[in-house]
């Protein structure tokens, strides 16, 4: 992510599933698998995508 690091993010999608039971949207699911697949840490570069 270029401005938000991608750690918080997956925070808030993990917290979000534990405290609504499941009921969770994530809206670009295959960006969130591509940047976990990235490293899952830090800032990510639109450029660095493979």
């Amino acid at each position: 992510m270029e401005s938000v690091p991608f750690e918080r993010v997956e925070r808030a999608a993990r917290i979000g599933l534990k405290v609504f039971d499941g009921n969770v949207l994530v809206y670009q699911k295959t960006f969130f698998d591509l940047f976990k697949s990235m490293g899952g840490e830090g800032h990510h570069e639109l450029p660095a995508f493979p």
